[in-house]
């Protein structure tokens, strides 16, 4: 049995941890966007989407990222060869997932900080505060992860 580096250990945290915060986080966003409420809906000026279609999209992103991620542990642990030509998959995989996972979280904080703040329940509200700046804490980790590959 391979002994695996300190570093080694500490990245397969990092993805475990990062796969556990986006679960609830995919599931959340499913379960808001199927919600009732009005603001949901509401389009604000000259923007064509709506916080219902930010949380759809947000939430098969962070479904795609994390299957990939476990793709990635499944990988690991098989003790197999990674080919070049995966790893520079993996990188600009990870790079464009994350970049528009940035522009796509910018768009709902704009969205909803700039147009929708005070229209929206308080749960809404609160659950949309928390999953802004998780989301943008998750970004940053996964840039540093890919800054270090």
């Amino acid at each position: 049995m391979e002994v695996k580096s300190a570093r080694q250990i500490v990245e397969n945290i990092i993805l475990v941890l990062s796969t556990s915060i986006l679960l609830p986080l995919t599931i959340l966003d499913v379960v808001y966007a199927c919600s009732k409420d009005p603001c949901l809906w509401m389009y604000p000026t000259n923007i064509n989407i709506h916080l219902k279609k930010y949380l759809l999209v947000s939430a098969c992103l962070e479904a795609m990222i994390m299957i990939f991620f476990m793709y990635e542990i499944i990988l690991y642990y098989s003790n197999r060869k990674t080919s070049i030509e995966y790893l520079v998959f993996s990188i600009a995989f990870q790079l464009l997932t994350n970049l528009f996972q940035l522009l796509w979280n910018s768009i709902g904080s704009i969205l909803f900080w700039g147009y929708l703040y005070n229209k929206c329940n308080t749960s809404i509200s609160d659950y949309l505060w928390v999953s802004f700046i998780l989301k943008f804490i998750l970004n940053y980790i996964i840039m540093m992860s890919i800054k270090k590959e």
